[in-house]
């Protein structure tokens, strides 16, 4: 006959994914310190190293330079090119990213589900995260073609400077958050999460210009995935996430 979930007996592992999500509602603290932190952490190191040395290279060889002069002045032409070398650093970045994430995703969707990757590329965070170093990088290309031997825009290299500082900094705390996201747990939370929005929408019989069909078929394309992902962990004698994908995909039906 035809196997019944009601029979089966959760295992630690739904206990760990359902007190995980309970934790996550629970503790907005959660973005401080995945984020906020280790970027404090970051940027307060580097810029503490910066100033030490700066304070010790002025105290022994700086002459009549002032630790104010020396932080806040620069001659126009090494500012100019330091904006190439800033250019060419957020490329590399962009490119170091892309490849990582597409190598770590294409074999998680490999593993769980071949709809992984549209998952991840309809995520908030990496959409942010990407946006921010393409517009970094496109925008020190304007500023190097507009930087001239006697003009050099002051407000824009600084600009620079912060967008440059914003993308190293947050570079680790998003690796982390990839690695996150690409955890079992998390990608049957999330697949669980828009199946319980799109059957919401149809109780409770909005009026936002969405028809029917469409959220039928978003629940049942949640539903495929998490059937996906229980049927490669069975392949992979994966028992645990198996009966986790079986758990939820019960409690969504509920």
């Amino acid at each position: 006959g035809a196997f019944d979930l009601s029979r089966l007996k959760p295992t630690r592992l739904p206990a760990r994914l359902a007190a995980a999500a309970r934790a996550r509602r629970d503790k907005p603290r959660n973005w401080v310190r995945r984020w906020v932190v280790p970027f404090g952490i970051i940027v307060g190191i580097s810029v503490s190293i910066y100033l030490f040395l700066n304070f010790v290279d002025l105290r022994f060889f700086g002459g009549s330079h002032s630790f104010a002069e020396v932080l806040l002045f620069s001659n126009p032409e090494d500012a100019g090119n330091a904006v190439s070398d800033v250019a060419q650093v957020l490329v590399g970045i962009l490119g170091l990213v892309v490849t990582v994430v597409a190598i770590v995703l294409q074999l998680a969707a490999q593993r769980y589900t071949p709809k992984l990757v549209d998952l991840f590329l309809a995520d908030k965070v990496n959409i942010a995260y990407f946006a921010l170093m393409v517009v970094a990088s496109i925008y020190s290309g304007l500023l190097l073609y507009v930087s001239k031997a006697e003009f050099l825009p002051l407000f824009g290299a600084v600009f620079l400077l912060i967008m440059t500082t914003a993308i190293l900094g947050l570079l680790i705390p998003y690796f982390a958050y990839v690695f996150l996201f690409l955890t079992p747990g998390n990608i049957i939370r999330i697949i669980r999460r828009n199946a319980k929005r799109g059957m919401e929408r149809v109780i409770e019989r909005r009026q936002d210009q969405i028809p029917y069909p469409v959220m039928q078929t978003e629940v049942a394309n949640a539903m495929e995935q998490i059937s996906d992902i229980s049927l490669s962990a069975v392949s992979q004698n994966d028992r645990n996430l198996a009966l986790g994908a079986a758990y939820w995909c019960r409690l969504t039906e509920t």
